[in-house]
């Protein structure tokens, strides 16, 4: 018989250890990108945690359920030494995993994730998504193509993935080539207010919002229209005047 307690036999508790990782939602968020030796590193950490709740589960089904046990044990067909406790920590990493995803609430998680590991552009994102009065939330986003958009930030993806966001306009425009001046030409402030007051709000959601690209957006920031007022009149072209000499 093939003795299994080997080498080999250390494959399995680390998988265990990095299906937990990628499994768990708070975890995922931040070892979707990290380094592999780091990541390796982490699931060895993991991986012995999942091992000793394993055999502490382990124990109490022999001690309270041992025909149970002895038949799962009869489900696996290849009789190797240690191969029944390898795969019981497969199933115990997913098990628990599952079951913190459905205990603790996802937008926590995600709250707490942007807080720890996320950069500027999140947390001015999250922030924005989570602001009570609307005109608190809203941001003026510029892409690469120099268009750019004033609103607030309906959805975000998974953090420190390759995010995408989606913004609900309030105004849209363009920056000058050269000079950067910030132009708005386009605004939705009669369409919000008519599905507003025709309590289609949905609609909103769904034929508002645009999707953006976190790699394509040049800069971000807090839209203030009084600040803009006071920039667009200073940088209004001033007449001369023209005294005539008599």
């Amino acid at each position: 018989m093939l003795n299994f307690d080997s080498p080999l036999l250390l494959i399995l508790p680390l998988l265990s250890g990095y299906l937990f990782l990628i499994s768990f939602y708070f975890s995922r968020y931040y070892h979707s990108k990290i380094e592999t030796q780091r990541l390796i590193f982490n699931s060895m950490l993991c991986a012995l945690f999942i091992y000793f709740v394993s055999y502490y589960f382990d124990l109490k089904i022999l001690q309270y359920y041992p025909h149970f046990r002895n038949n799962l044990k009869k489900l696996n067909p290849f009789v190797f030494q240690s191969l029944n406790f390898g795969l019981l920590t497969l199933g115990v990493s997913l098990i628990l995993s599952y079951f913190l995803n459905f205990v603790i609430p996802t937008k926590w998680m995600l709250k707490i994730t942007v807080r720890l590991w996320g950069d500027e552009y999140e947390r001015l994102f999250y922030k924005s998504m989570n602001e009570k009065k609307i005109e608190d939330g809203l941001l003026t986003i510029t892409t690469e193509s120099g268009k750019v958009y004033v609103g607030y930030v309906n959805r975000i993806s998974k953090p420190l993935i390759n995010q995408q966001i989606e913004i609900i306009p309030y105004m849209s425009g363009y920056r000058e080539d050269e000079t950067k001046v910030l132009h708005l030409t386009t605004f939705y402030f009669d369409i919000l207010e008519y599905f507003i007051e025709n309590g289609q709000k949905e609609k909103i959601d769904d034929e508002m919002g645009i999707i953006l690209p976190k790699d394509k957006i040049v800069s971000a920031s807090r839209f203030s229209l009084e600040v803009f007022n006071m920039f667009s009149i200073q940088n209004m072209p001033k007449k001369k005047n023209k005294q005539k000499n008599k």
